[in-house]
């Protein structure tokens, strides 16, 4: 199954890591807030495993949460409304869409798209056609994909 991947370009921002240049087809050079440097792979820095070379681990400002910031497939946009005191953000899917997400989800892993992914995927799974193509829309984006 071909999909469309994220690319990662030299002056990407990840949390407190900026890419400098690539090392290999799946790592690349950061440079960290703090002016560390440290090698990370294609998909640390994109599921957001990594926002920093380590030198946020203990303090609680690893736990904040500003607009531009990276989770999975979505981009932090604005602090929402409080929801049964839950902090919720509104973010911005790769594929366009927009969904409120609780902070938790966000800083713990558990919500990393809008559910493009999923829908998508069950989609091309239960596809019973006899074509090699699934075709799928999101609002503005369309999607192609085949085997």
């Amino acid at each position: 199954m071909k999909t469309s991947k994220r690319t990662i370009s030299v002056g990407d921002q990840f949390g407190k890591l900026t890419v400098i240049e690539p090392v290999d087809d799946n790592s690349w050079l950061c440079r960290c807030e703090c002016g560390k440097t440290k090698v990370l792979s294609f998909r640390s820095l994109i599921y957001q495993n990594v926002r920093s070379c380590g030198c946020l681990r203990g303090r609680k400002e690893s736990l904040v949460i500003k607009p531009g910031m990276r989770y999975g497939k979505l981009t932090v946009l604005e602090k929402g409304e409080r929801i049964n005191r839950n902090l919720v953000w509104i973010c911005q899917c790769d594929c366009g869409n927009k969904k409120e997400v609780y902070q938790s989800n966000l800083q713990n892993g558990k919500t990393r798209s809008c559910g493009c992914s999923q829908y998508v995927r069950k989609i091309y799974e239960n596809e019973e056609d006899e074509t090699d193509d699934v075709e799928v829309s999101f609002g503005d984006f369309f999607f192609v994909m085949d085997e």
